[in-house]
């Protein structure tokens, strides 16, 4: 999925999350919205990161946001 795509499905649904707590909606329908957006932001983030080379290091590893197992220069 491209990132244009991405950012539309999670505009969309932020919109419909957003309709459903100012019209007072149930907490399940709130809850399952919520965790809907959570997926697309979830999968746009880790988009971000392979772009960015911080998930696929060739001699390193992600730990606590800093990358180790490389010697320092």
């Amino acid at each position: 999925m491209d990132d244009f795509k991405l950012t539309l499905l999670i505009m969309r649904n932020k919109s419909r999350l957003e309709s459903l707590i100012t019209k007072g909606a149930s907490y399940e329908k709130i809850l399952k919205q919520s965790q809907k957006l959570d997926e697309y932001i979830s999968m746009k983030m880790k988009k971000q990161m392979k772009k960015s080379d911080f998930l696929e290091k060739e001699e390193g590893e992600l730990v606590g946001g800093k990358l180790v197992g490389l010697e320092n220069d």
